[in-house]
């Protein structure tokens, strides 16, 4: 049982670092001569990495979980 537990633990692991550096995006874009950046986001969303398709004004922005395309606010 305790073997179980440690297996679970590094796999976890590997996975939550192989999707760390998979996430190599901007985090501000220029888009129709507006510095655009990710929104703050707030609690938990969906553990998922959906980013394979952002629009131009979108960016892979983190969810408190995984990446989703979100559209970007304004840098003041």
């Amino acid at each position: 049982m305790r073997s179980y537990l440690i297996v679970i633990i590094v796999l976890l692991t590997i996975s939550l670092t192989l999707a760390e550096q998979n996430h190599d995006v901007p985090e501000e874009i220029i888009y129709g001569g507006i510095r655009l950046r990710c929104p703050k986001f707030s609690g938990a969303g969906a553990c998922i990495e959906a980013c394979d398709n952002c629009a131009a004004d979108e960016l892979c922005c983190g969810n408190g979980c995984g990446h989703v395309c979100t559209k970007g606010v304004p840098v003041l």
